[in-house]
């Protein structure tokens, strides 16, 4: 669906081809680090406001996501008592 709106409301082909592959950035051939980007943020993102399981949400992400981005699981890891996200992965 979200696709289709951007499309239709005439975006950018960057961002449409963002919004279509963020579930699965391994499969975008374009904008593979714009797309790899989004879908950390976005585990991350619902990691934080569901109070889940950061192992778990970690364990969702493919290694090939960590390549593309040049980061890694390790620099994601919380401070100790903080709800925030390492700042090291931003």
């Amino acid at each position: 669906v979200g696709f289709e709106l951007v499309r239709n409301w005439g975006l950018p082909e960057s961002i449409a081809t963002v919004v279509h592959w963020h579930h699965d950035p391994v499969g975008a051939e374009q904008f593979q680090l714009e797309t790899a980007l989004t879908h950390l943020g976005q585990v991350l993102a619902f990691d934080l406001v569901s109070r889940g399981d950061q192992t778990q949400s970690l364990a969702c992400i493919e290694p090939q996501v960590w390549e593309i981005t040049g980061l890694s699981a390790d620099n994601s890891a919380r401070r100790p008592g903080h709800r925030s996200w390492n700042s090291s992965l931003f």
